[in-house]
């Protein structure tokens, strides 16, 4: 048996699988999260353990598990003090964007941090968090030279306080994500350490994501890696299968090969396998919390069930731009903002909702878009996530795409991932039992479609469309 651990943005799970891939018991624990400026997002880093922990312990984690698989949020920030092992600061999630004019300011080569990382300068990442809790929290530099303060993703603060302090260690998912990682040497690269003014040693050793992690009150930790990564080997796509995971962002993920692609404005990921490999990825930053800010703040709807009710009933045609938190990839634009095109007298709750939905398959399809023009051509896609229960958005990510979309049988892909990756083979996906929404249109009619909705909202992407 195997545990799998889940730490997300809003909750934290836990699950016991078998050695067929069934999850025998499934938690979660709910997560909160803090908002106390524009674009501030906090987490309390104690309440993210003490929530994974409850998890683990509601489904009766049994000493004797065969190993433990770690995955969780990967830019999110904690800096601690290695001798309490507590947090000296509240933990910036990865949704975070205040160190947006830090960056700005920095006038780093974009190209070259690209040919390090495979990633580009963006304030979601962690390095330019961590700059601004070093130069924010009295003393945390000259402590952090000296090895008194560590700091790292989540997933390292996890790891040391999981193993009591014995182990201060990260994988090479979480670790491209700081910016500061080299993809081809496998360790932190002096020069960026030196111009975010990140001392080496607060940071943590960098293990392989098939490793081992020391041990926890649950059994010995064998593997780590990052939310998105483990829900790759969850789903186990076939070749030039995609995978899009709707959270509370929305991602894209395709393998790309051994070697870092050339992407055209979006990401080259480390996958978790034995022998080097990448996938291109992009990120819609808002997919559920963009819905969910319509049924808390907006008050449009209170379950998921009066969210599709409300959908039966539309009567304009609306187009929404979701970016409550800005635009990743490709567009990376911190100050976006969500807008609404076509709202008249006759609008309804439901024009509203479907706009949304709407909105974040575009986006998808504009990150799909891209990784064709880079080489990276899906034939078709998985979903997974909470919201890909909803046959609305799937059917509209098909149409958009192109491409036939199947909705994954497993619900709980990041955990599944996270087993196969403490058991080291990934289990087998049951395709026939996958529900399919195919495209209503050919490509010409996804191109149009997509474009029409990037008119209307008023984005445009240098460079052009991709090929298809």
């Amino acid at each position: 048996m195997w545990l799998a651990l889940d730490q997300g943005s809003t909750s934290s799970g836990a699950a016991l699988v078998d050695d067929r891939g069934r999850i025998r018991r499934l938690a979660r624990v709910a997560v909160a999260t803090r908002h106390p400026a524009p674009g501030h997002v906090e987490i309390d880093a104690e309440a993210a353990l003490r929530t994974l922990e409850e998890a683990a312990r509601r489904i009766g984690a049994p000493r004797t598990v065969d190993g433990v698989g770690l995955a969780s949020q990967r830019s999110t920030v904690v800096l601690w003090d290695r001798r309490t092992g507590r947090p000296v600061a509240p933990a910036l999630s990865w949704q975070d964007v205040r160190g947006a004019r830090v960056l700005a300011a920095m006038r780093l080569d974009a190209s070259a941090i690209r040919r390090t990382t495979g990633l580009v300068p963006s304030p979601h990442y962690s390095a330019v968090k961590m700059k601004w809790l070093l130069d924010r929290v009295a003393g945390a530099r000259q402590r952090a030279r000296s090895g008194r303060y560590a700091i790292g993703t989540l997933n390292a603060f996890l790891v040391f306080r999981l193993t009591r302090g014995r182990v201060f260690a990260t994988d090479p998912t979480h670790a491209q994500r700081t910016l500061l990682f080299d993809v081809r040497r496998g360790d932190w690269d002096d020069d960026l350490l030196r111009r975010f003014g990140v001392p080496r040693a607060a940071l943590p050793e960098v293990r392989p994501s098939f490793g081992e992690f020391g041990s926890c009150d649950f059994g010995p930790i064998r593997a780590c890696a990052g939310d998105k990564q483990a829900a790759f080997v969850g789903l186990a796509p076939a070749r030039r299968e995609a995978i899009v995971n709707y959270g509370t962002g929305a991602f894209f993920v395709i393998a790309a090969g051994s070697s870092p692609a050339s992407s055209r404005g979006l990401l080259s990921s480390v996958l978790p396998t034995p022998r080097r490999s990448f996938a291109v990825e992009g990120t819609v930053n808002a997919a559920g919390a963009a819905l969910d800010w319509m049924g808390r703040a907006l008050r449009l709807f209170g379950s998921p069930g009066e969210m599709k009710r409300l959908l039966r009933d539309r009567a304009t045609d609306v187009r929404c731009l979701p970016a409550p938190e800005g635009l990743g990839a490709p567009f990376f634009d911190p100050s976006a903002r969500t807008r609404f095109v076509g709202i008249d007298a006759r609008t309804t709750p439901g024009d509203l909702v479907f706009a949304t939905l709407e909105g974040i398959a575009a986006l998808v399809s504009v990150i799909a878009d891209r990784a064709r023009g880079s080489g990276a051509r899906a034939t078709a896609a998985v979903a997974a996530g909470g919201l890909s229960k909803l046959d609305d958005l799937l059917q509209l990510q098909a149409d958009f795409l192109g491409v036939p979309v199947r909705r994954a049988r497993v619900r709980e892909a990041t955990l599944l991932g996270a087993a196969a990756l403490a058991r080291g083979v990934a289990f087998p996906r049951d395709v026939d039992a996958e529900t399919v929404f195919k495209p209503t249109g050919g490509t010409r009619d996804a191109d149009r479609r997509l474009g029409a909705w990037m008119e209307a909202v008023g984005l445009r992407l240098s460079g052009g469309r991709g090929a298809r």
